[in-house]
């Protein structure tokens, strides 16, 4: 059964669109494609829209690229989904799909920043469940732009110290030795010289925040600052962490740039 879904799913896939050339910048090219990825999705199409693996791998691609791109231009793209899919009568379903696959942590397209503007659509159409409402405030309260809460690090030394933002914007690594994505994220970042460079050039300060007290610590990249969390329990719940590693860029006035965020996403806000 689960073959054939497949299979149904990939005899009719959603093709990206191709992006103009004249568009460089990766958030224009990532607006563009989120705009005008649903314009070949005939939403009157009854078997189309009864194949679920087919709508949800469609979604899902759709919601791969939101990261990449602005939040204006996100909220743009959700709007035309959400209006064409209402013009059919599969808001509901679509909004479904979204909650699902953009706020469960074990999706691999989680993305609570990408979850919120179909929140705030669905909010603002009066048809918000008080979950959604609630969901929508607790994730808004660390929305890019949101000061960033208090963390306490214990410091290589064993002092207990707050952590301290410099001049330059500052990647918070929330990790746990003991995890295997957690290892093979570091060994990624340890890999990528275009980082190496920024952290080296004095453009971006890297704190690896240790989760839990492992013995066998796994061994970080030359110029980053290694921190064990302070209360971990205390840091999971104001940081909401749901899983790990978790990524987060702050500026240097403390505000968050990204939260839960990827290193493709990161490269594009510092360059």
């Amino acid at each position: 059964m689960a073959a054939a879904v497949a299979a149904a799913a990939q005899e009719r896939p959603l093709r990206l669109p191709a992006v103009p050339d004249s568009l460089r910048n990766a958030a224009d090219r990532a607006a563009y494609v989120l705009l005008h990825y649903w314009d070949g999705m005939d939403w009157h199409d009854t078997e189309a829209m009864a194949d679920t693996a087919f709508v949800e791998r469609a979604f899902a691609d759709f919601a791969a690229v939101m990261p990449h791109a602005r939040v204006t231009d996100m909220a743009r793209a959700v709007d035309s989904l959400m209006d064409a899919a209402e013009s059919a009568g599969a808001a509901g379903r679509i909004a479904g799909i979204a909650l699902r696959y953009l706020g469960e942590a074990d999706s691999p397209v989680y993305c609570p920043d990408c979850l919120l503007p179909f929140l705030a659509r669905a909010i603002a159409r009066g048809t918000a469940s008080q979950r959604e409402i609630a969901l929508r405030d607790e994730l808004s309260a660390l929305a890019p732009g949101a000061t960033a809460p208090q963390l306490l690090l214990r410091a290589a030394d064993g002092d207990t110290v707050p952590l301290i933002l410099s001049a330059c914007p500052t990647l918070l690594l929330f990790y746990d030795s003991g995890c295997t994505d957690c290892t093979r994220l570091i060994g990624r970042m340890q890999s990528d010289s275009a980082l190496a460079a920024v952290v080296a050039g004095g453009a971006l300060r890297i704190v690896a925040v240790e989760m839990k007290d492992n013995a066998d610590a796994t061994p970080l990249p030359s110029g980053w600052t290694p921190a064990g969390a302070v209360n971990p329990d205390d840091v999971y719940v104001a940081w909401q962490l749901v899983r790990l590693p978790s990524l987060w860029l702050l500026g240097s006035d403390g505000h968050i740039l990204l939260r839960d965020t990827t290193p493709a996403a990161i490269a594009a806000t510092l360059h």
